[in-house]
C-alpha cells in the first residue's frame, strides 16, 4: 500500500468529518430546532459526510440509509434499514399522550405532533442531501433516478380513531395548523429562537405585529427547483396510507410545465450533471414508483 496515499486519504476523511461536525453544530435546522436525538444525528453526520466525499470521488452512489418512522399516540419509534430484530429503535416521546383526548382534541393533538414531526423530516432530509446541490448518483441511467429518505407510518390505533378523512381536508381545517400540514409548513418555521413565521398573531382578540416570527418558513426552505419555477407543492396526509419523502434526480428534459427558456435560466447553473436536477417529495409510499423509474 502507498502509505503517503493512505494518509491522504486518512486526513481527507479526518476534514470532512470535521466539516460535517462544523455544519450540524452550527446549523440551525439540524440540532437547534429539529431537536433530533444523538443516534439520529450520528446517522445523519455520516449521511451528510458521505455527500462531501462525493465531491471526490464520484465512482459510487450517495447512499445513505433509510428511516422507518412509526408514530404511536405518545411517542415516535424511529428505525434505519441497516437495524437488524436485535436493535432497539429510536424512541421519542411526546410531552402528553393523545389517548387522553376524543375526538377534534384527539385529532388535533395527533395532528399536531405528526406536521411537526413530517416538516422536521423534510427539513433534516433536504440538509442531509446538500439542499440538492449535490450529485446524488456515479451514473445516470436513467430519466427518474430515486433515493428514499425516510417513510412515515401511523399506529393502527391511530388509524381507527380517526378513520380515513385527509387531516384538514375540511376547508374551515384548512388554515389550523393542527390540522393541515400544508398550513403548518407555510406558516411555521424551523429555525431556533423563532415560535412561528406569521407576520402577525392575535392578542386580546386583534392582530399585532409578531415577534417571534421567523425568516423562513418550513415550506420556503425545504423548495427545491422545480417546485419554485414549475409546480408547487401542497402537504397533506391520511392516517390510514404510508409516506415516504423521496430524493430524485429528474432529467429537466422530463418538466414539461415551464418553458425552455425559464427552464434554463432557472437550471442551468445549478444542475449537478448537466441534465439532471435534484427534487423532493412527499407522496404515499405506494406512488413511489409512479415518480421513479429506478430506487438505488
Amino acid at each position: 500500500m502507498n502509505k503517503k496515499g493512505a494518509e491522504d486519504t486518512a486526513f481527507t476523511m479526518i476534514i470532512y468529518i470535521i466539516l460535517g461536525a462544523i455544519f450540524l453544530f452550527f446549523s440551525g435546522f439540524f440540532l437547534s430546532k429539529v431537536f433530533l436525538t444523538s443516534d439520529e444525528i450520528a446517522e445523519d453526520t455520516l449521511c451528510y459526510q458521505k455527500g462531501l466525499s462525493f465531491l471526490e470521488t464520484q465512482h459510487v452512489d450517495y447512499e445513505c440509509p433509510t428511516k422507518y418512522i412509526t408514530m404511536f399516540e405518545n411517542r415516535l419509534e424511529k428505525e434505519y434499514d441497516h437495524y437488524t430484530p436485535d436493535d432497539n429503535p429510536i424512541v421519542q416521546k411526546f410531552g402528553e399522550d393523545c389517548s387522553d383526548e376524543t375526538g377534534i382534541k384527539y385529532r388535533r393533538c395527533i395532528g399536531r405532533h405528526a406536521n411537526r414531526a413530517i416538516a422536521k423530516e423534510l427539513v433534516t432530509c433536504w440538509d442531509k442531501f446538500h439542499q440538492g446541490q449535490k450529485s446524488l448518483f456515479a451514473q445516470y441511467s436513467e430519466d427518474r433516478q430515486c433515493m428514499i429518505c425516510s417513510v412515515f407510518y401511523f399506529d393502527k390505533d391511530i388509524k381507527e380513531k380517526i378513520g380515513g378523512d385527509y387531516m384538514g381536508w375540511d376547508p374551515k381545517d384548512s388554515t389550523d395548523p393542527e390540522l393541515s400540514l400544508d398550513h403548518f409548513m407555510r406558516t411555521e418555521s424551523p429555525i431556533q429562537g423563532y415560535k412561528s413565521a406569521k407576520n402577525t398573531v392575535q392578542k386580546d382578540g386583534k392582530p399585532v405585529e409578531n415577534e417571534n416570527k421567523g425568516t423562513t418558513t418550513y415550506y420556503e426552505y425545504t423548495l427545491d427547483l422545480v417546485d419554485k419555477y414549475a409546480e408547487s407543492p401542497y402537504y397533506d396526509y391520511d392516517v390510514q396510507y404510508e409516506y415516504a419523502i423521496v430524493l430524485t434526480a429528474l432529467n429537466k428534459n422530463r418538466i414539461t410545465s415551464i418553458s425552455d427558456r425559464l427552464l434554463n435560466f432557472a437550471f442551468g447553473t445549478q444542475d449537478p450533471r448537466g441534465e439532471f436536477i435534484n427534487t423532493m417529495d412527499f407522496i404515499e409510499n405506494d406512488q413511489v414508483t409512479t415518480i421513479c423509474d429506478i430506487i438505488r
